[in-house]
């Protein structure tokens, strides 16, 4: 799985190997950086795994934060995030620096503990995209399969944001950018650093 000299006594070789793999065990930090793509939960799992397969018995409790700077990607890969978000033993705290764009701002308001950005962060928010070829009966089943992941998409928005599907849908026809102030007033995060 992972190949990380976890006994090294040089603490400089253990941060370089962990910022590698984008964790950070002993603060408990795992970072989304770059676009997402389908691999990405899986790699947030196991990176969440390592945290919790190294706490010690006082952390055992603590949360995990999840640290986002990302234009978003993959919206299978966004689903496997919050549904890996949803049955972990501990909150997951989501933090943007930089970006939260697209499927990454879908994450950023589904993070199950305190939902942070820093005050000059970009969210953006935006209808289902997609490229897509073939035949005109597998585009009718491609184009439903959108709808349906666009709905379940909104669905999670009005879960987790003062706002309901409805104005999800309709907000998003275009690309929403959302300032900090907006981003807590909608209730997509709940606090600005």
């Amino acid at each position: 799985m992972l190949n990380v000299k976890r006994n090294s006594n040089d603490p400089f070789e253990t941060y370089y190997n962990q910022y590698d793999y984008a964790v950070d065990i002993k603060a408990r930090i795992v970072y989304l950086i770059g676009t997402i793509a389908a691999e990405t939960a899986s790699d947030f799992l196991f990176r969440c795994k390592w945290i919790l397969d190294n706490e010690s018995e006082e952390d055992k409790d603590k949360p995990i934060t999840l640290h986002i700077n990302s234009p978003g990607g993959d919206v299978y890969g966004m689903l496997g995030i919050i549904d890996t978000m949803n049955d972990l033993p501990v909150k997951v705290n989501t933090v943007c620096l930089g970006q939260a764009q697209s499927a990454a701002a879908v994450i950023l308001a589904a993070g199950t503990g305190t939902r942070k950005c820093y005050k000059h962060s970009i969210i953006m928010l935006h209808e289902l995209r997609s490229w897509i070829s073939g035949s005109a009966s597998e585009l009718n089943n491609v184009m439903q399969q959108i709808k349906d992941l666009e709905n379940d998409t909104n669905v999670i928005l009005s879960e987790c944001t003062k706002k309901d599907k409805s104005f999800w849908v309709k907000n998003q026809k275009t690309d929403l950018y959302v300032k900090p102030a907006k981003a807590l007033e909608f209730g997509i995060i709940d606090e600005i650093i």
